[in-house]
């Protein structure tokens, strides 16, 4: 189960690449084409098979549909990709709890 001292196997698991595109085009609400375009842009990179076949995370469908909604307000693929670089700093500059307050 989830027990706490298995929270390292918990992680690892969100980045486990699992699902195919068509799955995450159904699970995100977002075409194939478009998450072919975000690959292309820089802004997801999934795992591949031995014979190509894109694998998704969750950690990946938590970031498209993070994407999408950036998108959604208009921002450009540029803006996305700076968004996503500054929150990723942001997130190791500040390691403390209390951060969920969203």
């Amino acid at each position: 189960g989830m027990r706490k001292d298995s929270n390292q196997n918990y992680h690892e698991d969100r980045k486990f690449p699992k699902y195919s595109i068509s799955v995450v085009s159904i699970m995100t609400g977002v075409p194939t084409h478009t998450l072919r375009q975000y690959e292309e842009y820089g802004l997801i990179s999934p795992a591949r098979t031995e014979g190509q076949t894109r694998r998704y995370s969750d950690e990946d469908v938590e970031l498209i549909i993070e994407i999408a909604r950036l998108a959604k307000k208009g921002i450009n693929y540029a803006g996305i990709k700076e968004v996503l670089r500054l929150r990723k700093s942001w997130h190791t500059m500040r390691e403390w709890p209390g951060e969920e307050e969203e």
